[in-house]
């Protein structure tokens, strides 16, 4: 009798075994093809290195109906889907060694030369950015459950997310005034992150 039913199960894996690879091959044409080569392509930099700062603010508007435990959820979703983000670049990065560069149009001219806001990844950047957006996630969830009785954890959550953002542009910024802009926002943060308030206060 239960050499019957290996059989059968043996008849229904390979049965379904040529579907699920059909199925996953299918898929992941159309990953590479709207996702790799698609629109999405130009502009992964910047949406992958927004999506905190979006998260941030979005935190905060939402922080008096969702409450702190919405809020800290949601920045975790928010934070998740900036892994994803980076996971693909530093995919792209490696796999056609390039630098993938989003650009959002020049803002100033200095001395004759123009200054643009502009956000590129090598594969350095890119795995740096990975392991920053893996740890605030980390982190996110964790505080989430050590700080639960904290009735401030939704400002700390929104400035970790706020931490996180200018991470990601100090990491991927293309030039110096960035990368200057990137660091005072990281120092700034640091200092909300340090003094923000306790129950204890």
């Amino acid at each position: 009798m239960l050499k019957k039913y290996e059989f059968e199960l043996k008849e229904v894996v390979d049965t379904i075994s040529p579907l699920v690879q059909y199925t996953v091959t299918k898929l992941w044409g159309f990953f590479e093809y709207f996702i790799l080569q698609g629109v999405l392509l130009d502009y992964i930099a910047i949406i992958a290195t927004m999506l905190p700062l979006m998260g941030a603010v979005t935190g905060l508007l939402m922080s008096r109906k969702a409450g702190p435990r919405g809020v800290g959820w949601f920045l975790v979703f928010n934070m998740f889907l900036s892994v994803v983000g980076f996971g693909v670049i530093l995919y792209l990065t490696l796999a056609t060694p390039s630098i993938i560069e989003s650009s959002f149009g020049g803002w100033a001219r200095i001395l004759g030369g123009r200054i643009t806001w502009s956000l590129s990844a090598d594969g350095v950047s890119a795995l740096i950015g990975l392991t920053v957006v893996v740890v605030s996630c980390a982190v996110h969830m964790y505080s989430l459950n050590y700080m639960a009785a904290d009735p401030f954890l939704s400002r700390f959550i929104v400035y970790l997310s706020l931490f996180t953002f200018f991470m990601l542009f100090l990491v991927s910024s293309d030039n110096l005034v960035q990368l200057f802009f990137g660091w005072e926002g990281v120092g700034l943060c640091s200092c909300l992150l340090y003094t923000s308030p306790s129950p204890r206060d």
